[in-house]
């Protein structure tokens, strides 16, 4: 668990983060790249075959990378709902 933004928290101000990387340049990096990763297949390769499933674990990896914890549960929300794209 880390802080992802600033000094240790104060109050409501505080944005945790999670990571399985012990570098904070290199956490930050890579939560930048999959987070444009994760908003890219999320606009474009949700409707495909799989899509979802593929946005559930993209949104995993964000999760362990440090991206935080609302984006990825947002990701996988919508993973689950992409699953169901075309099923009528």
């Amino acid at each position: 668990m880390i802080n992802a933004i600033g000094p240790p928290c104060q109050g409501s101000s505080c944005f945790p983060a999670m990571t399985v990387i012990p570098d904070f340049f290199v956490t930050g990096v890579l939560a930048v790249i999959f987070a444009l990763i994760v908003v890219g297949w999320a606009a474009v390769g949700v409707s495909k075959k799989n899509g979802g499933v593929v946005l559930i674990l993209l949104s995993v990896v964000l999760l362990l990378v440090g991206g935080g914890f609302l984006p990825p549960a947002l990701g996988i929300i919508a993973g689950a709902i992409g699953t169901r794209i075309k099923r009528v």
